[in-house]
């Protein structure tokens, strides 16, 4: 885990301007918990974030896909670039990556822009992690992540 940088952020101008509508369809819909934990984890609330993005997963298994009330969706993407960006803060690159990546996949398309910023940053500093300790110690474990190709595959995605 590298340094606690607090200067170093993911941005989330899509979350910013839209959780107040957000939380309000999501108290419509019985989501009270969610709103509390959510609110929580706006302010870098880790466990918040984590408890948030855990009840917003329920609900999206809560039943046959069809079922499942679109609000959930953009409540789960939520969530996980709010767990992203308490990882990335630490240092825990990778870690912001894979929470970022099951957003995409489960998610609705509310937050896609911050969610492949958000990837984008992520990995940019994933592949420099990996370059230092590759100078270092002369090879690495890890996949190094190519930012570039995955903004391609992305965009061909959305």
């Amino acid at each position: 885990m590298a340094d606690v940088n607090y200067d170093d952020v993911l941005e989330t101008p899509v979350v910013d301007s839209e959780a107040h509508n957000l939380l309000r369809r999501i108290s419509e819909e019985g989501g009270y918990a969610y709103v509390s934990m959510s609110t929580r984890a706006a302010s870098g609330d880790v466990r918040a974030a984590e408890a948030a993005r855990e009840m917003a997963w329920e609900q999206l298994h809560s039943g046959p896909v069809h079922s499942v009330v679109p609000v959930w969706r953009d409540a789960y993407a939520m969530a996980c670039l709010y767990v992203a960006k308490c990882h990335y803060v630490r240092g825990e690159f990778t870690e912001a990556v894979r929470v970022l990546d099951m957003a995409l996949i489960m998610g609705a398309t509310v937050f896609r822009t911050d969610l492949v910023a958000a990837v984008g940053k992520a990995m940019e500093r994933v592949n420099t992690v990996n370059a230092v300790e590759e100078s270092v110690n002369g090879s690495v474990n890890n996949v190094k992540l190519l930012t570039d190709q995955t903004a391609i595959n992305l965009t061909e995605v959305s």
